[in-house]
C-alpha cells in the first residue's frame, strides 16, 4: 500500500511496498511516485488517472507494469482510491499494488500451450486429409471390387471397380443396403 500526496508524492509505503519495489520507506517516502516505480514507458493515461482521482474522481483499478529498484519489471494490478478528509475534501490517493507476475506468466503459458495445440491440431488434420485422399486415390483407382460395411452390415464404402462388376452405384448402396445384397442365400445358411 502506498499513500500518495495530492501531487502525487509518496506520504507512505509499508513494508510491503518495500519487498515488492526494493526502495526502503526512507527512500520512497518524499518521491513523485512516477520517478520511482513507473517504467520510462508508463502509460499517460496511468498518470491521467492518479490525476482524476486527486481532482475528485472515483477509485480506478488495472493492470500494468511497475519498475523494480533494480530495473526489473513487475506485474501488478493496481487500485487506486481518493483519501478523503473531514469535508470530503481530497487529500491523497491510496494506491495498491499486488504483484501479479505469476498470473501474467501463467497466462502468457496457457496462451503458448493453447497456439502449440492449434498448430498441432492443423498438422493432424492436414495428415489425416493426405492420408484419407490417398486411400480414396487408391479405392478409386483399384481394378478390383472393394466395398465394406459397418457392424450392422450397412455399406459404407463402394468402390467403382465393385460399381462396374455388381452393377450397382455407390449413392444407391452406401448408407442405404447391406451387403447381405451381394451373398447367396445358400451361402449364407451352409
Amino acid at each position: 500500500i502506498i499513500g500518495l500526496d495530492p501531487f502525487g508524492t509518496v506520504s507512505n509505503w509499508n513494508q510491503a511496498a518495500e519487498r515488492l519495489f526494493g526502495y526502503s520507506q526512507y527512500e520512497a517516502t518524499g518521491r513523485p511516485i512516477q520517478s520511482l516505480i513507473a517504467p520510462d514507458e508508463a502509460p499517460i493515461s496511468e498518470t491521467r488517472e492518479l490525476m482524476r482521482i486527486i481532482e475528485g474522481g472515483s477509485a480506478t483499478r488495472f493492470e500494468t507494469r511497475r519498475r523494480h529498484k533494480d530495473g526489473h519489471l513487475i506485474d501488478v494490478a493496481a487500485t487506486l482510491s481518493p483519501i478523503r478528509g473531514d469535508q470530503n475534501n481530497i487529500l491523497g490517493v491510496a494506491a495498491i499494488l499486488r504483484d501479479i507476475s505469476d498470473q501474467k506468466a501463467a497466462q502468457a503459458e496457457i496462451l503458448q500451450l493453447n497456439a502449440n495445440l492449434e498448430s498441432q491440431v492443423r498438422e493432424r488434420t492436414a495428415e489425416l486429409e493426405a492420408t484419407s485422399a490417398l486411400q480414396r486415390a487408391i479405392l478409386v483407382n483399384a481394378g478390383y471390387a472393394i466395398f465394406a460395411m459397418d457392424a450392422a452390415g450397412t455399406i459404407t464404402l463402394f468402390n467403382p471397380a465393385a460399381e462396374s462388376m455388381l452393377g450397382y452405384r455407390e449413392n444407391d448402396v452406401v448408407g442405404r443396403r447391406s451387403a447381405l445384397l451381394f451373398h447367396d442365400a445358400n451361402e449364407i445358411a451352409q
